[in-house]
């Protein structure tokens, strides 16, 4: 976890108490409200990700091929869990490549990315996405759950949700909580 970003955090949230204590003895911070200021950052994450992923997800192609994987198959169990399994992947490989992000760009730099990508899922969200017949053929081969799993790989990968997993989880110092925010919000 960013020290300095920690620090700060830690220092905005002891100012409001009469007595800010924030050391640092060989580059560790110890602050007194660091537990609590970590599960705020740690819930602002999950909260944070579940709510975009939750509006990213309406009309989105994952939601239709959902609806339509439960209308032809009718087997409720095998479906959702590989709606799970895929997405759990999927946003779990997103949330490795946005901490890889963060440790390799500047913050500077970061910071005019995540806004850019921020404003351009705004607008992506706005459109709707449309299903494909194919990516629903794979169930003759691989069973309900197998054709769940993977076509819900598939059609998130370069999607809305696993784009704005990269970006919350470049954003935030926790990307665990992302993806399971994000996972959440699917």
């Amino acid at each position: 976890m960013d020290q300095s970003w920690l620090a700060r955090r830690c220092r905005n949230s002891v100012v409001k108490s009469q007595n800010p204590v924030l050391t640092q003895v060989k580059g560790i911070i110890s602050c007194s409200t660091l537990p609590i200021v970590l599960f705020s950052v740690r819930m602002e994450s999950i909260l944070v990700s579940t709510g975009v992923v939750a509006l990213a997800e309406i009309g989105d192609k994952t939601q239709l091929l959902a609806f339509i994987l439960a209308a032809r198959f009718k087997k409720p169990v095998p479906i959702i869990l590989g709606i799970l399994i895929a997405t759990i992947i999927n946003h779990g490989l997103a949330g490795a490549l946005g901490a890889w992000i963060t440790s390799t760009v500047s913050p500077d730099v970061l910071r005019w990315v995540l806004g850019l990508s921020f404003i351009g899922m705004a607008i992506w969200t706005m459109i709707p996405d449309k299903i494909e017949e194919e990516e629903t053929q794979v169930a003759v081969r691989f069973g309900v759950f197998g054709a769940t799993l993977i076509t819900f790989f598939l059609a998130e990968m370069g999607d809305k949700t696993q784009i704005a997993t990269i970006a919350m989880a470049a954003h935030y110092a926790s990307p665990l909580m992302v993806v399971i925010g994000t996972t959440l919000g699917m």
